[in-house]
């Protein structure tokens, strides 16, 4: 898995290519706490480039999402593949979390936090 961190305004991009796992997510969650800890609260997943995702991998959203709440920031995705959006889908996630097609269309909705 590769993750690669880009700012655009006021949001934090985190783009996450190829596999998500139990091994993978560990590295995951130590660049999102990382970006938090540096004031970050409005976070984008581009996920356009992730193959796979596994329950560990989701765990790391739902952490990011708790880290960021209480001072009003928000986590949001973009740029699902069809087989991750099937399983944001099946673990309940939408009802969760906003998912955007592009990722201008995240980084406008954040723009209006």
């Amino acid at each position: 898995m590769a993750i690669t961190l880009e700012k655009a305004g006021g949001v934090q991009i985190v783009a996450i290519e190829g596999r998500m796992d139990f091994t993978s997510s560990a590295e995951l969650r130590s660049a999102v706490e990382t970006v938090v800890a540096a004031g970050e609260r409005k976070l984008v997943f581009d996920l356009r480039d992730l193959q796979y995702i596994s329950s560990s991998g989701l765990s790391v959203f739902v952490q990011a999402a708790k880290l960021v709440q209480p001072d009003g920031g928000k986590v949001v995705f973009c740029s699902m593949r069809s087989h991750v959006r099937n399983v944001f889908d099946m673990v309940g996630f939408f009802g969760i979390f906003d998912a955007y097609a592009t990722r201008e269309e995240a980084l406008q909705a954040l723009s209006a936090i």
